[in-house]
């Protein structure tokens, strides 16, 4: 529905994924993963998002989270004929983003035109 999967929304809080499995279903109109709040720290390693049905984002860093960092190494995102985004981070907030050996798939023969697959708007920080 409505709800993130995970939210991380208090300050100076650490969260570690290590080969998590992450579906939404056609209802879902929240990110699977929600980040906010300050100074938080959030690891992502060898974890997998499938999504077949809604567009939207996966991992969504809100704008308020000031110096927050986000890592996100070896993850796959299966998408599906939705439009979407894998990770949506937004705010002048100096977030830190990190991404390692990510991969990417897509349906054969589908246009993706509304979201970019990594979307960063102003004051993100961004390492590759």
């Amino acid at each position: 529905g409505g709800y993130y999967g995970y939210q991380i929304s208090a300050g100076n809080q650490f969260a570690q994924f290590t080969n998590c499995y992450f579906f939404a279903g056609p209802s879902n109109t929240q990110a699977m993963v929600g980040i906010s709040g300050n100074t938080n720290s959030v690891t992502m390693t060898n974890c997998y998002f499938n999504n077949y049905i809604s567009g939207g984002c996966y991992i969504y860093v809100d704008g308020s989270a000031s110096n927050t960092t986000f890592s996100m190494t070896g993850c796959t995102f299966n998408f599906g004929s939705g439009n979407g985004a894998c990770l949506y981070s937004e705010g002048a907030s100096q977030q830190k983003v990190h991404l390692v050996n990510n991969y990417i798939n897509t349906q054969p023969n589908t246009a993706y035109s509304t979201f970019a697959m990594f979307l960063f708007r102003t004051g993100c920080r961004v390492y590759r």
